[in-house]
C-alpha cells in the first residue's frame, strides 16, 4: 500500500490507499408522510483510499453527488458506520464507479480507527 501523492491537492488530510471491503447505504430523503422514508438496498464495493476526511467508494452502481450515505467498513475492529456526503463521482477502470465521500460528525471511536488506518498503511519514506 501506498500514500496517494498530492498533484495541486486541495485536500488538507492525509490520503493513504486501502483495500476494505464495504457497503454503502443512501439515507433516505424525507417522505411526505411520515413513515415514508425508505432506505434503498445497500450497495457493495471496497474503500480504495481514505482520509480522516473522506473516502473513495469504489461499486458497480454511481449515487448522486450530494445524497447523504453511511457506509459501513469491515476492518480489524469490525464493522465500523462512518457517515457522509457524496461529493463527487467518476467513472473508473471496467465501468466501476468511484465515488467520493467527505465524512461527517464522526464519532471518537470512529476517529480513532481512521488515525489508525492512515497511520498503519503510510508509507515511510526510504534512508539511503
Amino acid at each position: 500500500m501506498s500514500v496517494v501523492e498530492p498533484i495541486d491537492e486541495r485536500r488538507s488530510a492525509l490520503r493513504v490507499e486501502v483495500a476494505l471491503r464495504a457497503r454503502l447505504h443512501e439515507v433516505p430523503e424525507p417522505g411526505a408522510w411520515p413513515g415514508e422514508q425508505e432506505w434503498t438496498e445497500p450497495l457493495y464495493g471496497r474503500v480504495l483510499n481514505i482520509s480522516r476526511t473522506g473516502l473513495l467508494f469504489r461499486s458497480a452502481v454511481p449515487v448522486c453527488p450530494g445524497r447523504r450515505v453511511v457506509v459501513v467498513l469491515r476492518c480489524r475492529e469490525g464493522h465500523l458506520p462512518v457517515h457522509g456526503r457524496v461529493v463527487r463521482v467518476a467513472r473508473g477502470r471496467g465501468g466501476r464507479h468511484h465515488i467520493g465521500i467527505a465524512l461527517e460528525a464522526l464519532p471518537q471511536a470512529a476517529r480513532r480507527v481512521i488515525a489508525r488506518l492512515v497511520e498503519s498503511h503510510r508509507v515511510q519514506p526510504e534512508l539511503n
